[in-house]
């Protein structure tokens, strides 16, 4: 996945999500502003900064439009909050800014502010009484405002601009392909004849600012197109092998135990009990 759709925060309200566990979630990009507190556990990230580990008690601040990347080295338990970032009076546009450095560590002032604020989002949007909404927008606005008066953000120079406008070219045209045909066979080739460029050029860029090869990239968009297709319908587990793009049996079942951590018809069987 590249363009998340799904999870937004709005004008309104922001989404809060505090029991992500122990979680892989590929590279991708919105159009909110997305603070990540590691609650437990250590984290590997992969943002346009490079990769880094994120510890017991760190943030890490993702801006609109920023690439990202986590995946889970131990035990793990995420915060999650996602904020509104439209258009305000002051016309301020955050996807040309990011986050002087990530992850923001445990025992800076900043940290401890936002920490503290996201505990009282959570508590709001969990026990949900009246006018939690309101509550949960202005905490969420509180610590933007405070994030912007801290100087924890940088605004891109001309060269970053011209290599993230690049970035996402290349992602908008990888996305648009894969959407179109994920369950046909699609080469690195194909990719790269879809950026118009040489395709030593693309696999390389694209690993650079994603962090995975292009293959794992179609792997997991496959994955994600399988899973509704095993919890939802009837279809056999070849079916749905051939249906998500997989050339062989094999191949699904090996990528679905890598990513998924489960065989697919223990997924289904799993599934089905919920």
């Amino acid at each position: 996945m590249f363009f998340e759709n799904k999870n937004q925060a709005t004008e309104n309200c922001p989404y809060f999500n505090g029991h992500s566990r122990n979680i892989n979630y590929p590279s991708h990009i919105h159009q909110e502003i997305e603070l990540v507190l590691v609650k437990r556990g250590r984290v590997s990230v992969v943002g346009e900064n490079g990769q880094f580990i994120a510890e017991e008690g760190d943030i890490c601040i993702f801006m609109p439009g920023e690439i990202h990347s986590f995946s889970s080295i131990t035990e793990s338990h995420l915060y999650i909050l996602k904020m509104y970032a439209g258009a305000t009076a002051e016309k301020l546009d955050f996807s040309v800014m990011r986050a002087e450095t990530n992850p923001l560590r445990q025992g800076r002032s900043l940290n401890t502010t936002l920490r503290e604020k996201m505990e009282l989002v959570k508590r709001e949007t969990e026990e949900r009484l009246q006018g939690y909404t309101y509550k949960a927008n202005s905490l969420a606005n509180d610590m933007l405002c405070d994030i912007l008066r801290s100087s924890a953000l940088k605004e891109f120079n001309p060269d970053e601009k011209r290599r993230h406008l690049s970035a996402l070219t290349l992602l908008t045209a990888t996305n648009k392909l894969v959407r179109e045909r994920y369950s046909e066979q699609i080469t690195l080739s194909d990719a790269a004849d879809a950026c118009n460029l040489s395709k030593y050029y693309f696999a390389h860029f694209f690993k650079e600012i994603t962090g995975s090869t292009f293959l794992e990239y179609l792997t997991l968009f496959r994955l994600e197109r399988a899973l509704p297709l095993l919890s939802c319908t009837e279809k056999t587990v070849v079916d749905v092998a051939y249906d998500c793009g997989f050339s062989n049996i094999r191949s699904f079942n090996r990528a679905f135990k890598k990513y998924i951590g489960l065989s697919p018809s223990e997924y289904r069987k799993n599934a089905s009990r919920a």
